[in-house]
């Protein structure tokens, strides 16, 4: 019977507190359920909890494999790398430049395209122009085209959706 003036909220709270933690825990608590009510509340609980820790621990597992599948696979890169570099006699100063050059700090964040977002073409066909328009138009820096967009915008829409794709270059090509 938890009725009376010491049985605060704060520490009903508390020992409510206690109790769920002790429902995922070894932790040990003097109370338990008295009936049916009570008893089908904490196996609702019990559920709840392995529910959440099943998918806690799935979740957890799969980005841990993740990363080592990545992990495996960069290294399998150098690996067939450097036997390439070594069975075809490649000098030791080419080597190291290719190396070092191919580093994962060094590469650079490539750009995104369009054709590299597959959910794009499942757009409706006014959202894709109108998405291409906006993206596409800014980089049209010729006074011939910035007085198309005034005057003649549609011509530039269709220009932006039919005649325009993207191409990424490094430095150098």
């Amino acid at each position: 019977d938890l009725e009376g003036p010491e049985y605060t909220a704060g520490y009903l709270y508390t020992l409510s507190f206690h109790w769920t933690m002790a429902q995922f825990t070894p932790a040990p608590n003097n109370l338990h359920p008295m009936n049916f009510p009570e008893r089908a509340f904490a196996v609702c609980v019990l559920f709840v909890g392995l529910v959440l820790f099943s998918s806690l621990l799935g979740s957890t597992t799969a980005l841990l494999n993740m990363s080592r599948k990545e992990a495996f696979d960069r290294m399998k890169t150098n690996d067939s790398l450097r036997r390439y570099l070594s069975e075809n006699q490649v000098s030791l100063r080419l080597s190291n430049q290719v190396l070092r050059f191919l580093r994962p700090h060094k590469i650079k964040h490539v750009r995104v395209h369009e054709a590299d977002v597959p959910a794009l073409k499942a757009l409706p066909m006014s959202l894709q122009v109108e998405l291409r328009y906006e993206v596409y138009a800014s980089h049209f820096n010729n006074p011939v085209f910035e007085w198309l967009k005034i005057s003649q915008e549609d011509v530039v829409v269709e220009i932006c959706s039919t005649a325009v794709s993207e191409c990424t270059y490094k430095k150098g090509e």
